[in-house]
């Protein structure tokens, strides 16, 4: 007999019993097989619900029994995960956020959204699992997965502000690795928006989210120009914090498209920034550290993936195209190991954006063709890529500019992209 892919705990008259699970369909509507004393029989949940009972069908109907589930929820439908990290992953369906110890195989939290928060547009789980999440306009941290506290929000100068609108603390890219200065685990992005009358802002927060703090703001006196940020990335090896903002649309009157380097004062709370670069070669979404290399993609029409030395980033007669998208460099995302998965937009090209690249060895770059279970059309793309995680998994988000806006898109749904890589003949892709 198949092994289980999980456990329920049912409340019996004299503890506790273990029902192991041997398959679950997409959530909601979910039905179990479970081992029963006569063989493996099947239940329905009964309403499709994260709550803390089950009601069962059974063949002459449903039982008026509530059985209580102590831990391991059933798995989620994977398309609703929308953050991963190490063995973690939070699904986000049903104004209720879900968490997974265990990459993903049992979500054994709850915690429901109040319709006080709104749309959830970016979260992040801190080492010592604290959550944090923002909506449009506030961020919210949480210590048990059990119930949230609203952040305070903060000016550059340390003054309480109250944000209004939308796309004020949203992400259009993350960054991926553990943030730590001075000992001091830190989180550090930046807003996307293409609506002209968003402020654009460097966030921060040294104490996991109870405090969010501004720490640069484009487009105001002394500052440079930018549409959005793109992405703000980590490099361990010199604590430094890397902005990378857009867009680029010549002629303008300022540069839009810029590397911003910066450092953290952690013992005065304050920011130094450098502009290290302000043109179309600068517009990326993405930078990944490896070796003495930086690589980015470039997000432009005959863009694709760049690479140069660390200690000459500054000079773009140094830049390297390591390859080529046909149409606009959306993400990349690097493992361990160097290897890369490029995923492009709809802008710059004809060719279908269902199309990603897998390279082993950053010299080789194999197209493969992905078929999500969604209505794609010329508006849909992948971005947000994250992982890989300690099971090999690339989560990817899609977006349609025809549905969804940034203020209205809740991250969902997402797709697993390292399954295509291993179906196009590399079995061990990402594996650690």
């Amino acid at each position: 007999m198949a092994n289980p892919i999980s456990y329920l705990k049912f409340s019996s008259d004299d503890g506790f019993d273990d029902i192991p699970v041997y398959s679950i369909s997409d959530f909601p509507n979910s039905p179990l097989r479970i081992m029963t004393s006569d063989g493996i029989g099947c239940i329905n949940l009964v309403p499709p619900s994260l709550s803390n009972s089950l009601r069962v069908m059974t063949d002459d109907g449903i039982k008026g029994i509530d059985t209580e589930l102590a831990y391991s929820l059933p798995a989620l439908d994977i398309r609703t995960v929308v953050y991963m990290k190490d063995n973690k992953m939070v699904s986000n369906h049903n104004n209720s956020l879900h968490l997974s110890e265990d990459g993903g195989l049992t979500f054994t939290k709850s915690m429901p959204i109040g319709a006080e928060v709104g749309t959830v547009k970016y979260l992040h789980i801190f080492s010592d699992g604290t959550l944090l999440f923002c909506s449009n306009s506030k961020g919210y941290y949480s210590t048990d997965f059990i119930s949230y506290t609203e952040s305070t929000i903060l000016d550059i100068d340390g003054s309480p502000i109250v944000l209004t609108g939308v796309d004020n603390l949203n992400v259009f890219n993350h960054d991926r690795k553990t943030q730590i200065v001075d000992g001091i685990e830190m989180l550090v992005w930046g807003n996307y928006t293409n609506i002209a009358y968003v402020p654009i802002r460097v966030w921060y927060t040294v104490d996991k989210g109870r405090t969010i703090k501004i720490a640069y703001e484009f487009n105001v006196a002394g500052s440079n120009a930018a549409t959005h940020v793109h992405n703000l990335i980590f490099n361990s090896a010199d604590s430094s914090f890397w902005i990378l903002t857009g867009d680029y649309f010549p002629p303008e009157p300022r540069p839009q498209s810029h590397f911003m380097q910066c450092f953290y004062d952690t013992v005065n709370d304050s920011w130094t920034f450098e502009t290290i670069g302000s043109s179309l070669p600068h517009k990326a979404g993405q930078m990944v550290f490896y070796g003495e290399y930086a690589y980015w993609n470039w997000d432009t029409t005959d863009g694709g993936v760049i690479r140069c030395k660390y200690d000459e980033i500054g000079d773009i007669t140094k830049y390297e195209q390591l390859f080529q998208t046909p149409n606009d460099c959306l993400d990349i995302l690097m493992s361990d190991k160097g290897e890369l998965i490029v995923t492009q937009s709809f802008y710059g090209g004809s060719d279908d954006s269902r199309y990603i690249w897998y390279s082993p060895d950053r010299v080789t770059f194999h197209k493969i063709l992905t078929n999500p279970d969604i209505t794609w059309n010329a508006n849909t793309c992948y971005f947000g890529l994250r992982g890989p995680n300690k099971d090999g998994r690339v989560l990817a988000g899609i977006a349609n500019n025809l549905i969804h806006t940034t203020a209205t898109w809740d991250l969902t749904p997402t797709i697993f992209l390292d399954e295509y890589v291993r179906k196009a003949g590399f079995p061990n892709a990402f594996k650690p």
